[in-house]
């Protein structure tokens, strides 16, 4: 008697964490492919790269008003 209601509640919340799971995987897919100033000292110029092929101990030149991620350490 209670498994009908009880699979429904289940089968509704899985539903809205795939639905959640999506959204998120979106949002850091966008993230992942925005660009960022990365200094190379080599060229000794700041150069574009996106945020997923900065690697730790690189430097950031960050602008006015623009995002900054939670693990980035400001100088």
């Amino acid at each position: 008697m209670m498994a009908i209601p009880l699979t429904c509640v289940v089968i509704v919340s899985m539903f809205k964490d795939a639905f959640e799971d999506i959204k998120r995987h979106n949002s850091d897919k966008e993230e992942n492919t925005s660009k960022a100033e990365v200094y190379d000292p080599e060229s000794k110029k700041f150069l574009s790269k996106d945020w997923k092929s900065i690697k730790p101990g690189q430097i950031l030149k960050v602008k006015e008003d623009e995002f900054i991620p939670a693990d980035l350490l400001l100088l």
